[in-house]
């Protein structure tokens, strides 16, 4: 993982809902940070940012419920960790977003850049994404061991759908590796925005970018499912997803911890997956898993 992951998307500051941002500041040591990380990303924050000895989370101030408040104190106090929580303006926010960001590099093939960084012809592929503040952009490992996959694969003529798009990073590649058919969906409405103005920022067609989750999904089967969710959501998606395969197709999940290998290994099974390769950065996974021949219904 980069020293500073961060997940941001973009849309034009003039028509975006603009939402106001808490920080949750923790003081660590480095070697702590990932396995809060892991925790955090489970609670709903999808956003950090590593330093020498603290780490950040971000999420909108409407996700932070009394719950969540309560459980990260008790947490904090039981663990003896000092925190702090800073509010931050969504227009300073995204100042702070584009002058921290990076362009990115995923294997030989993929370069990913803010619209205010220089192309770079030795890459055959490059995404242009506004850095702002929705969840996907390379920096996150969950992203980039999806997206480092996707290097790796023959996707003409493929029907793709990228679940819980985020800034609709992994579709638009998706997209650019020449898939047939794309459809995008997330259960936030700026995530939508986001990767909505990013296919045109890209010049890329998706077949439908929708708001919602399981539900809306359209009424076909795909050859590949793209979900890079927290492990919570995942649980509760996956029959739904599994139900959108074609026999033979492929679902790639990310979005959670070595320590769920396990249970997450269980439960794609009994849903008739088989996992053809995990991928690990540091704590987080990526799981590959296909749909063999008849499964039961979910």
């Amino acid at each position: 993982m980069l020293k500073k992951s961060k997940g941001n998307g973009g849309f034009d500051r003039n028509n975006i809902k603009m939402q106001t941002y808490l920080e949750l500041k923790l003081q660590l040591d480095p070697d702590d940070q990932e396995g809060w990380m892991g925790w955090l990303y489970d609670q709903g924050f999808e956003n950090f940012v590593e330093e020498e000895q603290s780490l950040s989370g971000f999420l909108s101030c409407d996700q932070w419920t009394t719950d969540l408040q309560q459980e990260v104190e008790k947490r904090c106090l039981e663990n003896k960790i000092s925190s702090q929580i800073v509010i931050h303006d969504p227009r300073d926010w995204n100042a702070v977003w584009e002058s921290n960001f990076e362009p990115i590099a995923i294997g030989q093939d993929l370069y990913v850049r803010a619209t205010f960084h220089s192309p770079r012809s030795e890459f055959p592929t490059e995404i242009v994404i506004a850095p702002r503040m929705a969840f996907g952009t390379g920096h996150h490992a969950t992203t980039a061991m999806i997206l480092y996959w996707l290097t790796k694969q023959n996707l003409e003529g493929s029907s793709v759908l990228d679940f819980g798009c985020g800034t609709g990073i992994l579709g638009i590649y998706a997209a650019k590796k020449k898939c047939a058919c794309l459809d995008m969906i997330d259960n936030e409405e700026p995530a939508v925005e986001n990767a909505t103005e990013h296919c045109t920022m890209n010049q890329i067609t998706a077949d439908h970018i929708l708001l919602g989750s399981v539900e809306v999904i359209p009424q076909k089967k795909y050859d590949l499912i793209l979900a890079n969710i927290t492990r919570n959501v995942l649980e509760v998606c996956l029959p739904g997803l599994v139900r959108h395969l074609q026999t033979g197709g492929y679902l790639v999940i990310s979005g959670f911890l070595n320590s769920d290998r396990d249970a997450m290994q269980h439960t794609l099974q009994s849903l008739g997956m088989e996992v053809t390769e995990v991928i690990q950065e540091q704590d987080w996974l990526a799981m590959v898993t296909q749909l063999k021949g008849h499964h039961r219904n979910a």
